[in-house]
């Protein structure tokens, strides 16, 4: 069973982190790309995300095209560059390898 949907003020609150996320891709320094997100904003998402997650099947039927990306080990300019390279989501659609790359 899905997680119910946003509220207004949720999905609002995601697409401003989103946004202030996305303005970090044309800083040159980690400094500068450093967001301004609040610890009560990326507590939210991730509460909210959580249910989301572990409401998907073990076994994902995924369409293509997508993209396929190993373990980028948390490094957000990286994974700015990826989204660069092949499209941001949603029009384009990433399968995160994460640590089965490495094991």
């Amino acid at each position: 069973e899905r997680p119910p949907a946003l509220s207004a003020e949720e999905a609002a609150l995601v697409d401003a982190t989103i946004a202030e996320l996305r303005r970090c891709q044309h800083c040159d320094t980690a400094e500068e790309a450093r967001p301004n997100i609040s610890v009560e904003t990326v507590r939210m998402i991730c509460a909210r995300a959580s249910p989301l997650f572990l409401s998907e099947p073990a076994l994902l039927q995924l369409q293509a095209p997508i993209n396929i990306v190993g373990d980028i080990h948390g490094q957000f300019l990286d994974l700015l560059r990826f989204f660069e390279a092949g499209g941001f989501p949603p029009d384009a659609q990433y399968l995160f390898l994460g640590d089965y790359i490495d094991r």
